[in-house]
């Protein structure tokens, strides 16, 4: 006889060699011996995984003269008749094997439907077609077929298979019972693999087996052919068990990555070694390894850790070898569940990419060392934790010693703008933290913002001369961050009043001084008060709170800025003037003549003074600017100065600028 390959001679001949589809091979002996047979059955899955197989099968049984039974739920074809033989051999008549794609014209589906109306031969009882990758067909031919498939005669079976089961028309997949086979364990393939190779006696070791299962990618087809060409790679022939398939024998033959690789990357981006990393993909691309099969390979690799570290019995998920077990182990324990949550997540992000990448080498590289540093950077949920964690520790430390929280806790918020803090740093070189003092909040009720620049000092509008402190690097590791943390332990925690101001509720002197309160009460700044006297100190403190609040209406952007070019010249206890100079442009200036404008502008007035009527004027003070507003300008710098004061003295506002490098270059309010 002329030679076989192994996927053609070990091809299943009954229901109980086809592996891992036992959903569709029980339903199928069911429907015999219950004389519930269908007259259309769709078999539908990927490539290798016995589709064709299961419809000859099947075929096999309902035609086989003596049928074996062992239990009342099992049937097998006898695979001894005359029927069965001729099936095994695709030479009988009332057994049909059609090919989809070669014969998808309306005339080659016209010629079988004149020839259903035969009755089978030799006293079978069906006529079976079996028309292999029916999704080829044309829409002409499955009008042509249609009718018939509906009503067809009683002995005629049609039993259909597809890889690509949306393209069959809905009209079609409704008239059949549909069977979806699912792809092969690994395990199982490997075990099949490891039968045959015993029974041809070919010597191959584990490894090689289960590099070949992976490669087949579920298919036992794939993975019978890898087999066949290995064995002729080897040279070996039959009986000659001297020479081993080894796995680095697939592996070259493959372009695949053996699993040795596999953990030494894996292992290397938990290690967060970036060195280590481009060396082991830099040496595979010198091996010619495939980098996709190597990127879905590695998806696979860490997905295993993954199940180890969620998973109490990983045994029952995957079935590795006591060598393989122990090394996953070690992986697992070496990392933490979210830093390998992070590598998959970012694997997966960029897993439909590598394929329109033409080098995908340095695709993979860059990949590997993002994912790894995103892994094991400071997560935005760890930051918030541990600030949440040492707000809570440093409360009760208040509690105990008797020292009430800030005033600024005290004061009801209405709105806390949700964005979360930075991350704690090393605190200042040489700065004490006695229990007694109380660092200064940021104001909860105006809107006072630190804009962060590249340097990290605190500069005063009237001493050029900067206050320098330490740069700290932001990249930092979960662990450098908890020690960072217990070095901060006992720094008072700003509350959410002071991290995130809120600017929406009512303001009064009381408020605004009670929140800039610092740790020496001598040298506290100097807050107006807003009394019903005219006061430029109490315009400006109302049309700034004004202005923030215009900035948070829908569609007035526009507006907020104008009002920030205005100048605030006094307010009697109801009338706020405004003063309006040659800086304006025209545009700019009839925004306030607009009765809606106006109208806007009161009614947010009202809710901020609590006076039922305010008014607002504004005013021309171009020809006068420059003496009035000099003279006016000292008294606010000199206000501005102690809270520039008070704000350097403040430990959390000195953390933050520490902790991204940078500066106050504005105080408002």
């Amino acid at each position: 006889m002329s030679y076989q390959v192994i996927a053609r001679k070990w091809r299943p001949q009954k229901f109980s060699d086809v592996l891992d589809q036992e959903h569709i091979t029980r339903t199928l002996q069911n429907a015999i011996i219950k004389d519930r047979v269908a007259h259309a059955y769709l078999f539908v899955g990927p490539r290798g995984i016995g589709k064709t197989t299961s419809a000859r099968i099947f075929a096999k049984a309902l035609n086989c003269t003596s049928p074996v039974s062992d239990t009342d739920e099992s049937l097998e074809p006898c695979c001894k008749c005359q029927s069965c033989t001729e099936i095994a051999n695709g030479n009988c008549l009332d057994v049909v094997e059609i090919d989809g794609a070669s014969h998808n014209k309306v005339d080659d589906i016209r010629e079988l439907r004149d020839h259903v109306q035969y009755t089978p031969t030799n006293g079978r009882k069906y006529k079976i077609y079996i028309i292999d990758e029916v999704h080829m067909l044309s829409q002409a031919a499955w009008n042509a077929l249609l009718k018939t498939l509906e009503e067809p005669p009683p002995h005629i079976k049609f039993l259909f298979a597809t890889t690509e089961a949306h393209k069959v028309l809905p009209t079609i997949v409704s008239r059949c019972q549909r069977f979806d086979l699912k792809r092969i364990a690994v395990p199982t393939i490997v075990r099949r693999l490891r039968e045959i190779a015993e029974k041809e006696k070919i010597g191959v070791n584990e490894g090689a087996l289960n590099v070949i299962a992976r490669a087949a990618d579920g298919g036992m087809r794939d993975a019978q052919s890898i087999f066949d060409q290995m064995i002729s790679f080897c040279g070996h022939s039959e009986g000659d068990k001297d020479s081993t398939i080894t796995e680095s024998d697939v592996t070259d033959v493959f372009g695949l990555s053996s699993d040795t690789d596999l953990r030494a990357l894996g292992n290397a981006i938990i290690g967060n070694d970036p060195n280590k990393v481009i060396s082991i993909v830099h040496d595979l691309v010198n091996q010619g390894k495939n980098l996709e099969r190597l990127y879905a390979d590695l998806l696979l690799c860490f997905r295993n850790v993954m199940i180890f570290q969620t998973v109490d019995d990983p045994k029952k998920i995957i079935d590795l070898s006591d060598t393989e077990f122990d090394e996953y182990q070690c992986m697992a324990k070496a990392s933490t569940p979210e830093v390998v949550g992070r590598v998959l997540e970012g694997l997966m992000s960029f897993e439909s990419s590598i394929r329109s990448y033409l080098n995908k080498q340095v695709f993979i590289e860059v990949t590997f060392l993002r994912v790894m540093r995103d892994a094991h950077s400071v997560s935005l949920d760890a930051v918030i934790d541990q600030l949440r964690q040492r707000k809570g520790d440093i409360s009760r430390n208040d509690n105990d010693t008797g020292t009430p929280p800030p005033l600024a806790e005290q004061a009801p918020s209405s709105s806390v703008d949700e964005t979360p803090p930075p991350p704690d740093l090393a605190p200042v070189e040489g700065q004490s933290h006695p229990e007694s003092d109380a660092s200064a909040p940021l104001e909860p009720r105006t809107s006072q913002r630190a804009s962060i620049e590249e340097s990290s000092s605190i500069r005063h509008p009237q001493q050029n001369a900067p206050v320098t402190e330490t740069p700290v690097s932001y990249h930092t590791t979960e662990e450098q961050f908890a020690s960072q943390s217990d070095e901060h332990h006992g720094m008072r925690e700003p509350t959410e009043m002071e991290i995130a101001p809120d600017t929406t509720t009512e303001i009064d002197a009381a408020d605004l001084r009670s929140s800039l309160s610092i740790n020496d009460q001598d040298n506290a700044p100097s807050i107006p008060e807003i009394d019903k006297k005219s006061s430029r100190e109490s315009a400006t403190t109302y049309w700034h709170i004004l202005t923030e609040e215009v900035g948070k209406l829908p569609g007035r952007a526009a507006l907020h800025m104008h009002m920030r070019e205005a100048i605030p010249l006094s307010y009697d206890g109801q009338s706020l003037t405004i003063g309006i100079s040659d800086e304006f442009s025209p545009e700019h200036a009839r925004d306030f003549t607009n009765q809606d404008v106006i109208q806007t502008l009161t009614r947010c007035l009202s809710r901020i003074t609590k006076h039922p009527e305010p008014k607002i004027e504004f005013q021309d003070v171009t020809e006068n600017f420059s003496s009035s507003f000099n003279i006016e300008t000292g008294k606010d710098l000199e206000s501005n100065a102690d809270i520039w004061e008070a704000l350097a003295k403040n430990e959390f506002v000195k953390t933050v600028l520490k902790m991204f490098n940078g500066e106050i270059v504005d105080v408002r309010g």
